[in-house]
This record gives structure tokens, sequence and C-alpha cells, in this order.
């Protein structure tokens, strides 16, 4: 019986050179606004064919995102505090965060604060931060949302860098 195979297509950053997300669902002549998860450059992706060999076109971004530190809390007795990376996408007065439809938006780093409370005291499932839980139960609740409050956004320590 012969083996089916499916290629895939990652990007790799043209600023660290470290691989990163999978590029194949870009189609030809469409651009798209993407992000290194390891240096935190910037930049534009561009698809020209759609060919065996797919050529791109990489236009690297003034702008850099900057890592932080969320630190949440959860609402057991007593507390577990957990240390969560994430990202700040800045510019001169305004910060930039980027949604899961990849959509930029532009706000003040009150806004980006409130966001970020907002995002992981509501919208976050706890087994979405531990890429290896299955499940997370609370009493009869199966990953219950809200069982970490956001506590505060930090910079990273120089050395973590």
């Amino acid at each position: 019986m012969k083996a089916d195979t499916i290629t895939k297509i990652h990007l790799v950053c043209p600023v660290c050179k470290e691989p990163g997300h999978c590029i194949d669902y870009l189609e030809a002549g469409r651009s798209t606004i993407t992000d290194c998860d390891h240096c935190g450059a910037y930049f534009k992706l561009s698809r020209r064919t759609t060919t065996l060999s797919p050529s791109f076109e990489i236009e690297i971004l003034s702008e850099k995102k900057q890592r932080v530190i969320v630190t949440l809390q959860s609402t057991t007795e007593p507390p577990i505090t957990l240390k969560v990376n994430d990202w700040l996408y800045p510019s001169p007065d305004r910060v930039f965060w980027q949604d899961k439809a990849s959509a930029i938006v532009s706000e003040t780093l009150e806004q980006f604060w409130d966001h970020k409370k907002y995002y992981y005291d509501v919208h976050v499932c706890p087994s979405s931060m531990f890429k290896s839980v299955e499940e997370i139960i609370v009493g009869d609740v199966a990953d219950p949302h809200g069982l970490f409050k956001f506590v505060s956004v930090e910079l990273p320590k120089e050395e973590d860098q």
C-alpha cells in the first residue's frame, strides 16, 4: 500500500533564521503581516506562485514585538500563580496586539492592559495555556473559564530576552 503524504511550507524567520509558522495557507498573489515567535521580528509576507516550488517575498518591517510576562492567579485556595509568555506590539505612543484572526489593532497601554485582563479573566480556557494538558477539571466543570485571574503584565528581565 502506498502511503499518503502532505507537505507543509514553514517560514524561516529572515532575522533569526528560526523555523516558524506554517504558511501554505497563503494563496498566490496574497499578502499577510506575520511575526517571529522567537525574536519578535515583524514582516510582510507575499506569495508569488502556486507551483511545486512556491516563492515568497518578505519585507522586514521596522516594528518589533516585545515579549511580556503576564501574571495570573487561580481562584483556588491556596492560589496558584502562573507566569505566561505573551507579546506586546509597540509603537511610539500606542501598543499593537494581534488576535487569532491576525487583525492588528491599535490601542493605548491602558487599553492593552484592559484587553489582557478581559482575555485572561474571561476568554482563555485554562488547558489552552499548557501544551500537554488535555483537560482541567474543577468540581464538575471541565476547563473552567475564569479559573485564573489576570494580575499584571511585566517586561522580562534582560537576561531572559
